[in-house]
């Protein structure tokens, strides 16, 4: 979470768990994940038919750069979302550099829908595993607490609950809860 007043940010946007904090969090939908690999990657190494099947693979995990853990993967197994330990060569602190390991075939990555958004749509990536799809993490618009809204955060807060379809399509943010 930035030092909103230290780094003079205005508001943020947050996907996944709030932080214990005081401030304020207006929900804005939801990102689902997906879990995406290129075509060829594909065809050399075969396509995991379960969420188990990614321990013979090689996948590209991200590391947070807060805990400098990797970022666990998801799936939805038998009705619960299960972590999944993933391994591989390289692994990245930011979503470009995999998205770009991945186009060249380094490995699965599973990642927030918008990130792969072009790729997945352009078929230099294909979604893998769509059957135990994890769901989704909830985006916040998140704000320090004021007396008064300065006007320019009312005018963005709007600006991003009111996105036309085509741009929430586009990010692949859903409504539902």
């Amino acid at each position: 979470m930035p030092d909103f007043v230290g780094a003079q940010i205005d508001a943020a946007v947050l996907i996944g768990t709030l932080p214990a904090i005081d401030i304020v969090a207006r929900p804005l939908g939801r990102i689902p994940l997906m879990t995406v690999a290129a075509p060829h990657y594909l065809a050399t190494h075969g396509s995991p038919a379960s969420a188990a099947d990614l321990a013979q693979h090689q996948c590209i995990p991200i590391i947070s750069s807060i805990s400098g853990r990797v970022v666990p993967w998801r799936f939805r197994i038998e009705g619960e979302v299960t972590t999944v330990p993933v391994h591989g060569r390289v692994a990245f602190e930011t979503a470009a550099a995999a998205v770009v390991a991945a186009k060249r075939g380094a490995g699965i990555i599973q990642l927030a829908s918008y990130l792969v958004y072009h790729e997945v749509r352009a078929g230099t990536l294909v979604a893998v595993l769509d059957a135990v799809r994890p769901g989704s993490n909830e985006m916040f618009l998140v704000h320090p607490r004021h007396r008064l809204k300065p006007k320019k955060l009312k005018v963005f807060e709007k600006f991003l609950i009111e996105l036309n379809p085509k741009t929430r399509e586009k990010w692949g943010v859903r409504q539902d809860r």
